[in-house]
């Protein structure tokens, strides 16, 4: 592929296809399957931390009650940005051990490029 594209341009029927596995049409659906999940854990999370308790929001030295679902009485339609819902757990339990092959791969090289500057300065000390 390298040696076709360095005598030609390459156009899109050059390129091959990819494994049904790494299409966005299997991707996404597992991905948004354990994102929901997340979600309700969230969600149950947070209604058995307000069940004895009125939850609140502070607001420039006020305090306002919230309508439970996330908004305010002030502002009943909006929902907080932060939903208690990790991104990572989904990613981690859809991608597994090809997630962490690719974080092992990245620390690696990076930990190599920090400790040989390290290595050379040592080095020189010695000599």
């Amino acid at each position: 592929m390298a040696w076709k594209g360095y005598w030609n341009p390459l156009t899109h029927d050059d390129l091959w296809g990819l494994s049904n596995g790494d299409k966005s049409t299997t991707i996404i659906p597992e991905f948004n399957k354990e994102w929901e999940k997340e979600k309700a854990k969230a969600d149950k999370k947070r209604s058995e931390q307000w069940k004895n308790e009125a939850p609140y929001v502070k607001v420039n030295d006020g305090v306002v009650i919230s309508n439970g679902n996330g908004g305010t009485e002030e502002n009943p339609g909006e929902k907080s940005a932060d939903n208690g819902a990790n991104a990572m757990t989904a990613i981690v339990r859809t991608f597994g051990v090809t997630f962490f092959g690719g974080c092992l791969l990245r620390f690696v090289p990076d930990t190599l490029a920090f400790v040989s500057p390290q290595v050379l300065r040592l080095e020189s000390r010695i000599l």
